[in-house]
């Protein structure tokens, strides 16, 4: 008789209600208590998914019952996100605060869910002198160890297939948090409320449900747009999504974008167009460059750049144009061409890539030594103590570089690129948008976090001890000159050092610029600078507007480009249950990486660096779209429309810009 009764408890906790159950006795033994009862108050929380709740609560129960919880670095301290938008823009509308506020707690919910699932802490153990001898004694570089996906020197956790190329944040919760920041039946108090997608839905594979609104199971093989139909359908009913239409500035019109890219105009040359067709082309074009580069003008630089740049010189002219080239003398100048020609004589100098080479058309002016210790001495710091948000870098790498067939080769030097922008204090304070959310570390994080002593190894590697290391952060100082006044309050320092969050292919913005160098320092430098002043806008929720809106303003000028370019579509798509905006959020966030070929990619990222705008980008984006309409007119389902637009690697950006902006116009012979 007892085994018949413990028979049926077993059926009976094997099923989802004696689950539940289970979760109720393991979670709320201290709730009850605390309410004076067994009988609980109905949740007043909005239940979206009950599936992805059951998922987050299997995680944590688990991790109770385990004894992990969190590590004592996560236990005793306390991970603050900040408002960085409070001082840079007092007056943002109160539905992107409130879809800001929604990203940040996804955000604070996922570190601590993967901090779980992985039996990560934030920091691990800073490595010892021994240790890190044994790491550098055969000579590798640190650059190169920690490029490694995993092995001795940092052995990142095996994660479940679910989890293989995991984001904390990526274009679906931008696209919901918009969505639903600002929807009239949904009490502002109410979104404090909402539970967030659990982190194993952001997986490699696209995203396999969505816990706000609901939503179809996305299979993840339609590339980037394969979380597109996870989205709610309801969405679909919307004319756009409603938290871009508080942004405090009118949407420019098709007239007024004519005029701000009057140098795309057909009758214009472009590299990208005309040197297919006329083979002399190129070579007046790289010959230009060089005497670009050799000027040293800014300005002439950037205008250059509007009208496309070879790929031999394309990196000088980018240093030039973003400021990265010191000032020579002309003297100096002549000295270094007269020596190149005599060192070699048949003309050579002027040939090869944009990454070697010491002529006026490389790289070597710009990122020479220094930078190269510099860049040494991130990556070990990567070694001596890795982050928890190693291992979500490491999976962005993996699933978008690895496994691409246009960058699979640079896979290790992305990674060491990515983990040692996680580490370098200098970005937080050059970006030209506030991130996202910033954390601050305190307590027993910040104790962990304080600058290490360098060890001989260290010193070893980097050749200077680690100077600036023992420089930064330490105290505040006030006044000028040599006699400022030192303030020793702590200064609480950034998790991660850099203050940014890795974003869901952030690795494809790094990855183009292994074509344009040979060694990751120099792609370090190149990419730190674009960040800073171009990509940290793509995932920001400023309210700047046009001629260099940050992401909610590009969404918007999408949005007002595609009512005006081609109404009919935009009905039809929202008919269907889609926005057209969800469609180009992805390519837009990506900068277009990984959707077309990387000679495309260079060719489109000319054109933002010339006009020093983001704005090609949402251009390009309804110019896609456009050029499928008949495809797309007669898709009749989400699937066929996400399907539709999963290649469009045959395309090329700089005649499709040209076609949606002059349509009709020729070029001159």
């Amino acid at each position: 008789m007892n085994s018949r009764l413990n028979l049926n408890e077993r059926r009976q906790s094997s099923t989802s209600g004696g689950k539940a159950e289970r979760r109720t006795r393991d979670l709320g033994s201290d709730r009850e208590c605390s309410d004076g009862g067994d009988e609980r108050q109905p949740n007043s929380r909005i239940d979206f998914k009950s599936s992805s709740n059951r998922l987050l609560l299997d995680n944590v129960s688990y991790a109770l019952q385990a004894r992990l919880a969190f590590s004592p670095y996560l236990a005793n301290a306390t991970m603050d996100a900040t408002v960085p938008y409070v001082d840079s823009e007092p007056r943002l509308p109160e539905p992107l605060c409130a879809a800001r506020t929604l990203l940040q707690r996804a955000l604070l919910q996922r570190l601590r869910e993967l901090q779980l699932m992985v039996e990560w802490p934030l920091l691990r153990p800073p490595c010892t002198s021994a240790q890190m001898e044994r790491l550098l004694a055969g000579g590798i570089s640190p650059s190169e160890l920690a490029g490694v996906r995993s092995g001795p020197p940092l052995e990142y956790p095996r994660l479940p297939p679910s989890l293989q190329g995991l984001c904390l944040l990526g274009p679906m919760d931008f696209a919901v948090a918009l969505a639903i920041a600002s929807a009239p039946s949904l009490p502002q108090q109410q979104l404090a409320k909402l539970d967030w997608m659990p982190l194993s839905q952001t997986g490699r594979g696209g995203v396999a449900g969505s816990a706000v609104g609901g939503g179809g199971g996305g299979t993840g093989q339609e590339g980037t747009l394969g979380w597109v139909s996870a989205l709610p359908r309801t969405m679909g009913l919307m004319s756009g999504l409603p938290a871009l239409a508080s942004l405090p500035w009118p949407a420019p019109k098709l007239s007024w974008l004519r005029g701000f890219f009057r140098d795309l105009h057909p009758r214009q040359r472009h590299v990208g167009v005309d040197d297919r067709a006329l083979p002399w082309f190129r070579d007046v074009k790289v010959a230009a460059a060089r005497a670009v580069v050799l000027e040293g003008s800014v300005r002439g630089a950037a205008t250059f750049s509007v009208f496309g740049v070879p790929h031999g010189v394309r990196a000088a002219v980018w240093e030039t144009a973003l400021g990265l080239r010191r000032p020579m003398l002309a003297a100096a100048i002549k000295a270094a061409v007269g020596s190149s020609h005599a060192a070699c004589p048949s003309g050579n100098a002027s040939s090869g890539g944009g990454g070697g080479g010491t002529g006026p058309g490389s790289s070597e002016s710009s990122f020479g030594a220094e930078y190269a210790v510099q860049f040494e001495r991130l990556c070990t710091q990567v070694l001596e103590q890795p982050l928890l948000l190693d291992i979500v870098v490491s999976e962005d790498v993996g699933p978008m570089v690895g496994d691409s067939e246009a960058f699979f080769l640079f896979e290790e030097s992305v990674r060491a690129v990515l983990v040692a922008f996680q580490r370098d204090i200098n970005i937080s304070k050059r970006l030209s948008a506030p991130p996202l959310a910033q954390l601050h570390a305190t307590n027993a994080v910040h104790a962990v976090l304080a600058v290490p002593t360098p060890t001989p190894a260290t010193a070893a590697a980097t050749g200077d001890g680690g100077r600036d290391m023992a420089e930064a952060g330490q105290s505040k100082t006030t006044g000028d000159g040599a006699g400022g006044r030192k303030d020793h309050r702590p200064v609480l320092p950034y998790y991660p050092a850099s203050g940014v969050m890795p974003f869901r292919g952030i690795s494809l913005l790094a990855a183009p610029l292994c074509y344009m160098y040979d060694n990751p320092a120099s792609s370090y430098y190149m990419f730190r600078a674009l960040y800073c002043r171009y990509w940290s806008k793509l995932h920001s929720l400023s309210a700047c507007g046009p001629p260099s809106p940050a992401l909610p303003g590009l969404l918007r000028v999408f949005e007002a480009l595609m009512q005006e370019l081609d109404p009919q579509l935009v009905t039809h798509l929202c008919r269907l249950g889609l926005l057209p905006v969800t469609l180009a959020l992805p390519w837009i966030t990506n900068a277009f990486s990984g959707a077309l070929p990387v000679q495309e990619v260079l060719l489109l990222w000319d054109r933002i660096i010339g006009l020093d705008s983001l704005l090609p980008l949402p251009l390009l984006a309804a110019a896609v779209l456009c050029f499928r309409r008949h495809v797309l007119l007669s898709c009749t389902s989400p699937s066929e429309v996400v399907s539709a637009l999963s290649d469009i690697t045959q395309l090329r950006a700089v005649p499709l810009l040209q076609a949606v902006l002059f349509p009709g116009a020729g070029s001159d012979g």
